[in-house]
């Protein structure tokens, strides 16, 4: 039997943060260095990204300063983003799941990366990476060519993404004490 892919909930690298948001106030980069990134065998999925379209260039592409939406400081959106990587029950057709967005302004105008999902018995199968934007959503002009599947234990994969969900709750939880008290 083939490999599985591990998936992690990391927080963001500190190169990235020094190097995308260079000039970007103190506030701004403590804050994004809270927010969970998406990482498969030990490499933020932006590096498989840039790794993928370098394939398909002549020219250097440089590490894009897309990010998830797995802050703390935007629960709901993170939430909401949990909610989408967990795709569909077993036996349901695949769904398409948003994975990072321009970190300036969050808006499909500038496209979100994307992700097929399926769910078997056997695994979580993340498959299709591509483009959404106004016009279009995983269709076969926004794929990206050579992009790798990726194979996870569900039970594994489920424990990630719970161990995420809980850490949101428990920061709301914090959060709406120390309101309370005052």
């Amino acid at each position: 039997m083939r490999q599985r892919n591990v998936l992690m909930l990391e927080p963001q690298d500190p190169e990235f943060i020094s190097t995308a948001f260079a000039d970007a106030s103190g506030k701004r980069k403590a804050t994004e260095s809270q927010r969970l990134d998406i990482v498969i065998d030990g490499k933020p999925l932006r590096y498989w990204w840039r790794d993928w379209e370098q394939s398909e260039s002549d020219e250097k592409v440089p590490v894009a300063d897309l990010v998830t939406m797995l802050s703390s400081t935007s629960r709901r959106e993170a939430n909401d983003q949990l909610i989408q990587l967990q795709g569909p029950a077993v036996g349901q057709r695949p769904t398409r799941a948003e994975i990072y967005y321009c970190a300036a302004c969050f808006d499909v105008t500038d496209g979100i990366l994307t992700v097929e999902i399926e769910r078997t018995l056997e695994s979580v199968i993340w498959r299709a990476f591509g483009w959404k934007d106004e016009y279009q959503d995983g269709s076969e002009g926004a794929l990206i060519p050579n992009s790798t599947e990726f194979k996870f234990d569900p039970d594994a994969y489920d424990s990630v993404l719970d161990r995420a969900h809980d850490e949101f709750r428990r920061r709301r939880d914090r959060l709406s004490r120390l309101l309370h008290r005052h």
